[in-house]
Formats: structure tokens, C-alpha cells, sequence
């Protein structure tokens, strides 16, 4: 009797992404994965401190199967992919990955199968990486080029017209007491650090 369990496991970078793409492919590949058995990361890949990974790999045993959408769910290092592969295949629990049929250990278990099998995740895992660097540098040269150029990041500044009769207004009411700090933000829809930066600019000019 086979008492093997099947699992998926997804993972975003960031709770504001949606896993969404990565469980619709329990449909699309008809996979019979009970609801309880899915198990969802929402953190970033540099690292291996996640909750519902380490849960998954105290719940599964020999002869289970983990499923995965792609293998940067793994993470996005080469040697933290290699060492998670290594330690949930080394359980006799078997992994499969959606989108590289050819990273399926259920097939060709022996000796060569394996052989292939290790040879294609590591050059995988380490284009994978590779990409990952090339990315970071290249956004990096582009930060330099554009600083070189004086462009600016970050939001723009709020500008406000200090000169104008509606600032003056309340600015006077302000300093006389007559409306509220609270009353006077709202009216510039400025946020509280922000309109604190920009009355002491304005009063710079008045001295």
C-alpha cells in the first residue's frame, strides 16, 4: 500500500505579491494536493528562515513528493538551492519541479538518471545565479550612470507656494493660535514630517 503524500510548496518575496500564479498550477498540471498540504512562504528567497519551509520539511517523509513551480522557490542563491535539494532529496522524498520536467527524481532512479538529474540542477542553479548577479549589476551601473547625470530619486519634492493667499492665511491663523497644527497639515495634504520641513524652509526666507 502506498502511503505517500504529495505537498506544494510556493513562495513570494514579499506579503503584498500574489501566490496565486504559482497554486493555479495545482490545477493545470491536476494534481491531487489536499488544501492542508499546500504550504506558503512570503518572504524573500536570500535566506532559509521560513516558517512553512522548515514546517515542510518536518512533515514529509519517505517516499512524499514536493512540488514546486520553479526552482528559484528553492531560493535565489546556487548554493542554497543545492543544499535544500541535497537535504529534502536525502530524506528519500522526492521533488518535482512544474516547469523543468527533467527535474523530476520520481524518474530514472538509478544510477545515471541521478547522474543527469544533479548535473542539470547544477548548471540550472548556477545560471540561475549568474542571471540574478548580472541583474543586480546591471541595475547598480545604471544607479552610477544616472547619479553622474544628477538624476534624482525618490518621490518628488511637494512643492508649495509660500507666496500664495491661501499659505499665507494659514500660515498667519497658524502662528496666531487661531487653527490647529492638525488643520493646517490637512489643508496642504502634507504628511507631518513633511509640513514640519516645509514651514521651517519657509521660515528660513523670513529672516
Amino acid at each position: 500500500m502506498n502511503n505517500s503524500k504529495s505537498f506544494f510548496y510556493a513562495r513570494v518575496s514579499s506579503s503584498s505579491q500574489s501566490v496565486n500564479r504559482q497554486i493555479d498550477c495545482i490545477k493545470e498540471y491536476n494534481l491531487d494536493i489536499d488544501e492542508r498540504d499546500i504550504f506558503i512562504d512570503s518572504k524573500s528567497g536570500k535566506d532559509f528562515n521560513r516558517e512553512n519551509f522548515l514546517l515542510l520539511k518536518k512533515v514529509c517523509r519517505k517516499s512524499d513528493v514536493i512540488y514546486v513551480k520553479s526552482l528559484d522557490r528553492f531560493g535565489r542563491n546556487y548554493q542554497e538551492i543545492m543544499e535544500q535539494w541535497r537535504d529534502i532529496t536525502s530524506l528519500g522524498v522526492d521533488i518535482v519541479v512544474l516547469d523543468m520536467p527533467l527535474l523530476d527524481t520520481r524518474q530514472n532512479k538509478d544510477l545515471l538518471g541521478n547522474f543527469v538529474s544533479n548535473l542539470i540542477l547544477e548548471i540550472l542553479s548556477y545560471v540561475s545565479e549568474q542571471e540574478r548577479l548580472f541583474i543586480r549589476e546591471r541595475q547598480l551601473s545604471g544607479i552610477i550612470s544616472a547619479k553622474k547625470r544628477n538624476v534624482k530619486f525618490g518621490a518628488p519634492k511637494i512643492q508649495i507656494d509660500y507666496h500664495s493667499p491661501h499659505f499665507q492665511h494659514l500660515y498667519k491663523s497658524w502662528k496666531a493660535g487661531e487653527i490647529k497644527t492638525k488643520y493646517f497639515i490637512n489643508s496642504l495634504n502634507l504628511k507631518p514630517n513633511t509640513f514640519y520641513r516645509r514651514i521651517k524652509e519657509y521660515e528660513k526666507t523670513l529672516r
